[in-house]
């Protein structure tokens, strides 16, 4: 799990290790998919409505 976080919260863009996550069949598929769909888009996803209960720069 310390693998995770720090690559989802700290170094976000390390290609290499997403594409280690998104292969770990161990690992749920929704963390899977969100290093996969990282790794396609490039950007990190917006978290803001999960947890501010919005939509970024929304009132």
């Amino acid at each position: 799990m310390a693998r995770i976080w720090r690559i989802f919260y700290i170094d976000p863009f390390n290609r290499d290790e997403l594409a280690g996550i998104a292969a770990l069949d161990r690992l749920a598929s929704s963390w899977r998919d969100y290093a996969a769909r990282r790794l396609q888009s490039g950007r990190i996803e917006d978290w803001a409505k999960r947890l501010e209960g919005h939509e970024a720069g929304g009132d």
